[in-house]
């Protein structure tokens, strides 16, 4: 499956809009529809439970391994930084074994340039995924 525009490497949804939508959809079936809790409408139902959170969704694309990682990012008051949570119930990353540390690597890169300084994940347990990038 080809996935156009920023989904082509380790991206990051800054918005949601309806283009948003089939972007993230797209994601969710390549890596298999994993769970209702990995959905576009799950995760922006969780962004409401949220002062101020926005649900993005990081995407690794790969031939056989893709990886998803939806999350709901917050403004931290009276600041310029943020945090991720992972929306309620079970999220985490859907990384199939052997893709955390790529992933880990992407997403650290991009935390670091948008002045996210914690995250809260976790993770849904029952699968066999790769929790490697939230253990330190």
């Amino acid at each position: 499956m080809t996935l156009g525009g920023r989904w082509r490497r380790c991206a990051i949804r800054r918005e949601v809009t309806p283009q948003g939508r089939a972007e993230w959809d797209m994601a969710f079936r390549a890596v298999g529809g994993p769970t209702v809790y990995a959905s576009y409408a799950w995760v922006t139902a969780a962004a409401m439970l949220e002062e101020g959170g926005v649900a993005e969704c990081a995407f690794l694309p790969s031939s056989d391994k893709p990886v998803m990682f939806p999350y709901v990012k917050r403004g931290i008051y009276g600041t310029s930084y943020s945090d991720i949570v992972s929306p309620y119930d079970f999220g985490g990353a859907f990384a199939p074994k052997g893709q955390g540390q790529a992933f880990d690597a992407a997403l650290r890169a991009y935390c670091e340039t948008a002045g996210i300084v914690s995250a809260f994940v976790r993770c849904y347990p029952y699968a066999e995924l790769d929790t490697s990038p939230f253990e330190t």
